[in-house]
């Protein structure tokens, strides 16, 4: 299965706040089911003025935070595949409040998973499945969203 690795804070926007877009500089063609992995980088300073700009997107979209959440509390599932969703589109230009650059990958159907660990890679990747069609898990599971 195809997973797209999202840094810290946009995947949890993603799962949370309505994030409906996950700009990039490159246009993406495939469209289909895709697993969201959590990126296990973390730069504490360009994280702390993502999540400033995040929260202000989210205000204009006008939804609110219904959660306290920290980046440590997100820091903690990098590295982990967290949520599947639908590449719908890929779009230059959208009236959405979460668009900004190049290139912006519509992602709809958005849900959480239980999380398990995976190494990530740049662009879209593949994740093997089991025998079952489901992501291979890779060690014992947690829940994120419990």
């Amino acid at each position: 299965m195809k997973a797209l690795s999202i840094r810290c804070p946009w995947w949890w926007f993603i799962l949370h706040g309505g994030k409906d877009i996950e700009n990039r500089d490159w246009y993406c063609s495939y469209r289909g089911p895709v697993l969201i992995h959590a990126s296990k980088w973390h730069e504490p300073h360009e994280a702390w003025a993502d999540l400033q700009g995040a929260m202000a997107m989210m205000r204009r979209s006008g939804r609110m935070l219904l959660a306290d959440v920290t980046l440590a509390d997100m820091k903690r599932y990098g590295g982990h595949v967290i949520g599947q969703a639908e590449i719908a589109d890929c779009v230059r230009k959208s009236d959405s409040p979460w668009f900004v650059g190049e290139c912006g990958i519509v992602l709809r159907d958005v849900h959480p998973i239980t999380p398990f660990p995976f190494k990530g890679a740049l662009g879209l990747f593949d994740i093997p499945h089991s025998d079952g069609g489901a992501p291979v898990q890779t060690s014992a599971q947690e829940s994120l969203f419990g």
